[in-house]
């Protein structure tokens, strides 16, 4: 049996919204989502302000730089912005909303036949076959119960890298597909 400490925090979860956006499929999906809805509610009010001011050209200009912001979105490193912005949102829902305990440290506990994760509030204990896979990223670990949910794992919470890598390596032999993102 394996067992991790893990102590959680603000800093930690931003860090950790960070990876998942920018690291995994479904993050850059969304992020990608978020970027097409900011850019179209900016389109939106300067097409407002041109009508509004009578002023056509205020509003291709700012339809003309906001394409080539987005087809040089790598360039500007405008992903890690919206990233950023997506991974703030989401501390501060945590902390307006009842997911206060989100923060409290816990511990993972790896045995041949089931996944534990405890701490002072709760404790959960799955057997192998109701988590659907593992993934890497370069600072975590993510156990997927399905697309949207995961157990993540930091590397921070590993002595070396090779604890780490020894760790997903456990964690693989219990499924048949597993997908380093």
């Amino acid at each position: 049996m394996k067992t991790i400490n893990i102590k959680l925090s603000e800093e930690y979860l931003f860090k950790w919204y960070l990876d998942l956006f920018l690291n995994t499929s479904w993050g850059r999906e969304s992020i990608n989502k978020y970027l097409i809805a900011f850019l179209g509610y900016i389109v939106f009010v300067s097409a407002f302000i041109g009508v509004l001011f009578e002023k056509f050209v205020f509003f291709i200009i700012c339809f003309l730089l906001l394409s080539l912001l987005y087809l040089f979105q790598a360039k500007f490193k405008v992903i890690e912005w919206a990233a950023k912005i997506k991974a703030r949102e989401q501390i501060k829902h945590i902390k307006k909303g009842s997911f206060d305990k989100l923060l409290e440290p816990r511990t993972i506990e790896i045995a041949d036949d089931y996944i534990s994760i405890s701490s002072d509030y709760f404790v959960s204990k799955m057997q192998w076959d109701y988590y659907k896979s593992v993934k890497k990223t370069p600072s975590h670990i993510f156990i997927y119960d399905n697309q949207l949910s995961s157990i993540m794992v930091p590397r921070s919470a590993f002595v070396s890298d090779s604890d780490f890598e020894s760790f997903f390596d456990t964690l693989s032999s219990f499924f048949d597909f597993q997908d380093i993102a």
